[in-house]
């Protein structure tokens, strides 16, 4: 997801990958994807993971913080 691979991450979510799991880093695909957002294709990978059902209150056990809390810090003052 961190490369946000439209194509891979479809394929994945059609081959039952669950979009909540956590990966070795102990972060969850959404969060990384919103982190991610300047990287590929990133609206797409997140309307994917979301029409999946991928949480966005999920924890991110190292920063503590939510895939929401991320989008939000990210367009702080963007307005």
């Amino acid at each position: 997801v961190s490369q946000g691979l439209v194509a891979d991450v479809t394929r994945l979510l059609e081959a039952g990958a669950d979009p909540n799991c956590m990966s070795l880093k102990r972060s969850h695909p959404l969060f990384v994807a919103c982190v991610n957002q300047g990287q590929g294709e990133p609206l797409h990978v997140l309307q994917l993971l979301l029409d999946a059902r991928a949480d966005v209150n999920s924890l991110n056990a190292d920063l503590d913080e939510t895939p929401l809390m991320a989008a939000c810090r990210l367009f702080e003052g963007t307005n």
